[in-house]
């Protein structure tokens, strides 16, 4: 039998992949790794203000809207991660056909951390936070 191959409850081959297989656990363990990764980024827009402690209030409020894209961008993702968590659980099998389809996911969330930044680039706040969830038709403003 070629390797990568799995077989099935009824001894076929077949490149489906069950849950107890190694293949399997790689497809879960990379996104897992995906979303934890992107999550990580977000906060690199937060910068540690070298100020005195009596300026630090102060140095932290006028970082509020990247407080506000870091969280707007984690909600984002970790509500991802909670759907995609929730489908794995159910999942009996792999194949190559859902393996990419999640690689795309796992690519659309590679960006959420990007799409932060754009919605810092934006002029702050209304336009920006409407470009983050308006459909493409109504982002052209101007």
């Amino acid at each position: 039998m070629e390797a990568g191959w799995g077989l099935l409850d009824d001894g076929s081959a077949s490149r489906r992949y069950r849950r107890d297989s190694v293949e399997f656990s790689r497809v879960a363990n990379l996104s897992d790794a995906l979303f934890a990764i992107a999550m990580t980024l977000l906060v690199l827009r937060i910068e540690v203000p070298d100020v005195p402690a009596d300026q630090l209030a102060g140095a932290l409020a006028d970082q509020l809207p990247q407080f506000i894209a870091f969280l707007l961008s984690f909600a984002v993702v970790a509500n991802f991660w909670w759907i995609h968590h929730r489908f794995i659980a159910v999942l009996g099998v792999v194949e190559p056909g859902l393996i990419a389809i999640n690689l795309v996911l796992l690519g659309a969330v590679a960006l959420v951390p990007v799409a932060g930044l754009a919605l810092l680039v934006l002029t702050w706040p209304a336009e920006s936070v409407v470009a983050w969830r308006a459909p493409p038709e109504y982002r052209a403003w101007g």
